[in-house]
């Protein structure tokens, strides 16, 4: 399986801190930069050195570039696993109903980004699903999650599983969480306007090193919080 551009970009910067040829304080080359020397798109770019500095090894200052933080060398802590409770779990613990929608699902070839995200040597068919989860009728989260159906075996497009049926066949979870503005989809279904808060999580699942599907939550921060269980 080919690597995804973006961790391509993400294992460069590493081993130049690590050689010494970065140390701390040093400016990482920049988005432009890595777009003109590993012909990627902006936004792989932009995932790699916005992953690096959640990792803590770079840091970001607007108008100025990424820079290589103080504390890159030193080993730095894991990060918590994220537990997710499935959105029906936690609407009925309220008490409440729980509803859930196909608002669209159909095949399509793999793009550019997508193979580059599920890390694809050509493009293939994927399937996508956009759900909307609803308590007592009102929107409070809209999923959208890509699956290679290669990879996947007994799933329907009729009866989806939930996310935590989903996540229980992969070995390995990667998630990136982070704040955002919701685009025009999720303003539409979820109701919310330009400007509203929300958190976006996305969740690659794999199995034996291979991403068999990709799942992002858009959720409005006034109606719903994530959450998850840190182990020691």
């Amino acid at each position: 399986m080919a690597e995804p551009h973006y961790a391509r970009l993400k294992t460069h910067i590493r081993d130049r801190i690590a050689e010494g040829a970065l140390k701390p304080g040093d400016r990482v080359p920049s988005e432009h930069e890595l777009v003109a020397l590993f012909s990627v798109s902006r936004m792989t770019a932009n995932r790699a050195l916005k992953e690096l500095a959640a990792e803590g090894l770079v840091v970001r200052r607007s108008g100025s570039g990424s820079f290589v933080a103080e504390a890159a060398l030193s080993p730095a802590p894991p990060a918590p696993p994220i537990d997710l409770i499935d959105m029906e779990a936690v609407v009925r613990g309220h008490g409440h109903r729980y509803s859930r929608r196909i608002e669209h699902s159909r095949s399509l070839m793999a793009s550019p980004v997508l193979m580059d995200a599920f890390g694809l040597g050509a493009s293939q068919p994927l399937n996508h699903l956009v759900l909307l989860h609803e308590e007592q009728g009102q929107p409070v989260q809209l999923e959208s999650r890509y699956l290679n159906p290669a990879l996947l075996t007994g799933q329907t497009a009729a009866e989806p599983p939930s996310l935590r049926q989903l996540s229980d066949g992969a070995d390995a979870v990667e998630n990136t969480l982070e704040a955002c503005h919701p685009d025009d989809l999720a303003r539409r279904l979820l109701r919310v306007g330009p400007h509203e808060p929300c958190l976006r999580l996305e969740r690659r699942l794999l199995r034996g090193g291979e991403v068999f599907a990709i799942v992002t939550l858009t959720t409005p921060a006034a109606r719903h919080a994530l959450f998850w269980r840190s182990k020691k």
